[in-house]
This record gives structure tokens, C-alpha cells and sequence, in this order.
């Protein structure tokens, strides 16, 4: 039995006994960005699998801020309702597809990488001399390769920077998926250790200590605990009938 980090041997039916990872604030950082990138990218590519993909193309649209000009909270989803507003008014669209992702400039300002979905035969005016964006620079491109061009964008920054974003700001944001693909998206989404075991697309419930799975509404607790060193968290495995903690 290890006593290294001061643990106190007890015994329960599941105690951790492998020792996994020590998780600081620079990991939990990691984490999140992991978790941005992964839905931003299975997003991405659940449009641009449609069946009517032949009737779409891609638009990349960069938003930077002029040094005048702070961040606030809605201006991205200012943007992408004013999008919305001008193809319903010129082309008479009802839904606009996107998926944006928030990057730092090297001054440190945010700007963002906006991916827009659009129809054959429709397309945006340059947003800062529409007044779609008034607070900066604009760039638009048509991305022939869109899941390529949005993941070069979300693979950037590391946990090191991640303070430096503006406090409670979202690092990405998509539109609303059909039923089957949320589940999809949601899917591929969980940890590991829930698709080892589930092993088929479900919808499921994170909840203190594990997942239900709603269509049974089955608990699965988590193999892992996860201990706070006041900071940082220790991650071990448990496993059945272990009488102390090992690492």
C-alpha cells in the first residue's frame, strides 16, 4: 500500500486503486479546449455529410475587433442573426447552417472563425461595409475544404493561454442539429469509457457519479474517482475489492 500522498487505507466494495493522472488548472484548460475542438469538427462534418451537400457550399468568415472596439458577449451571435435576417429578406431562406470557433490575435484580442453553410445561388455581402460587423476588419472566402479549414482554427491556442480569453466567453457555437445527428454529435462526444460500454449510438445523461442511459434509464457509474489535492484533482481507476489507494 502506497502512503506517499498521505492517503488514509478504508475499505469499500469499489476503491481506486490505479493511479491515472494528477489534473491541475492547466489540464482542466486542455480539457476544454479538447472538448471545443471535438464538437466543432463532428458538427462540421455532420452537415457536410447531408444527403443535399451537392446543393451547399462553405463560407469562411473571419471577425476581427478595431483596437477601438472591446468584446461583449453577443456580438458574434449579433453577426450570425444578422446573417440570418439578410438571407430570409433577399432570398427568402428560413435556416442558416454555421459553426464558429473564438481565436486569439497576437495583441491578444479575440476575433473569430465563422463557418457558414449556404445554398447555391446565395451569398453574404462583405460584413464591414454591410454593417453586418461594425466593429472591425472582415474577411470572406469560400472554403473548399471546410472540415480542413475550420480545424487549423480550433487546433490553435493551448492551456497556457486559455486565461487570456475574455471572462465567460464561449470558444465556439454551431446551429441546431436534427434529432439523429444531436445523438451523433453527442455520441462521439462522451468519454471513452461510456462507448466501450454502451457501445451503440444512445442518448445519455451525465450525472453525478456516471451516465443514465435514456432509453433504459440504466446508471452507469464512472470507473474513475476523482480526488481534490485542493487545486488539483488525482484521477485513479477503481477496481472491485480493493482495500486501499495505489499509486
Amino acid at each position: 500500500m502506497s502512503t506517499a500522498l498521505g492517503f488514509i487505507s478504508s475499505k469499500t466494495t469499489f476503491q481506486p486503486s490505479q493511479f491515472i493522472a494528477k489534473v491541475g488548472k492547466e489540464e482542466r484548460h486542455q480539457s476544454r479546449l479538447k472538448r471545443m475542438r471535438r464538437t466543432v469538427l463532428n458538427t462540421a462534418r455532420l452537415l457536410e455529410q447531408r444527403v443535399d451537400s451537392n446543393r451547399y457550399y462553405w463560407v469562411m468568415v473571419t471577425l476581427t475587433y478595431a483596437p477601438e472596439h472591446k468584446w461583449m458577449q453577443q456580438n458574434v451571435s449579433g453577426f450570425i442573426q444578422g446573417c440570418r435576417d439578410y438571407l430570409k429578406a433577399t432570398y427568402g431562406l428560413l435556416k442558416l447552417h454555421y459553426v464558429w470557433v473564438m481565436e486569439l490575435q497576437k495583441r491578444g484580442a479575440p476575433h473569430y472563425h465563422v463557418l457558414l453553410r449556404m445554398p447555391l445561388g446565395m451569398r453574404i455581402p462583405k460584413p464591414d461595409k454591410s454593417g453586418l460587423w461594425f466593429l472591425g476588419h472582415t474577411e470572406v472566402a469560400k472554403a473548399r475544404h471546410a472540415i480542413g479549414y475550420i480545424a487549423k482554427y480550433a487546433s490553435k491556442g493551448d492551456a497556457s493561454t486559455i486565461h487570456r480569453f475574455p471572462k465567460g466567453a464561449r470558444l465556439h457555437g454551431a446551429s441546431s442539429l436534427l434529432n439523429d445527428e444531436v445523438a451523433i454529435r453527442n455520441w462521439w462526444n462522451l468519454p471513452t469509457w461510456v462507448r466501450e460500454v454502451v457501445k451503440n449510438i444512445s442518448f445519455v445523461t451525465r450525472t453525478t457519479g456516471g451516465v443514465i442511459i435514456n432509453k433504459t434509464g440504466e446508471f452507469l457509474a464512472t470507473p474513475f474517482e476523482v480526488i481534490n489535492l485542493g487545486g488539483s484533482f488525482l484521477i485513479l481507476r477503481k477496481t472491485e475489492n480493493a482495500n486501499c489507494y495505489s499509486c
